[in-house]
């Protein structure tokens, strides 16, 4: 899937971020973040997240596979705030929106 890094996340009112971060810093910081988990992490996959950092870490539009969004999204929903999680995880692997809240309807004051 085509994705374009040096987009700027989204916050959940759709809005871009004020810290501007892009889909790159997110995905970077998740990427390299230490996880406890990583101490047992065979070699070849610790090499691989590596060689996906250094994709992420170049920006631009770039292809991720199926396989480089699962790992970026699994790593994110551990290592980054639920906002910057929610967010990446939209930008880079767009699924069904929420359907919006409409609100409830206005009644005059004393009206029963």
């Amino acid at each position: 899937m085509q994705v374009d890094l040096d987009k700027v996340l989204l916050d959940p009112q759709g809005k871009e971020s004020t810290d501007k971060a892009t889909i790159s810093t997110a995905s970077y910081s998740a990427l390299a973040a230490q996880l406890q988990e990583d101490a047992q992490m065979p070699q070849d996959q610790k090499l691989k997240q590596y060689r996906l950092i250094q994709k992420v870490a170049a920006g631009g539009t770039i292809d991720l596979t199926a396989e480089e969004i699962s790992m970026i999204k699994s790593r994110a929903a551990k290592a980054l705030p639920l906002v910057w999680f929610g967010a990446l995880s939209d930008m880079i692997d767009p699924g069904p929106q929420p359907v919006p809240m409409k609100a409830a309807p206005k009644t005059e004051a004393g009206a029963a």
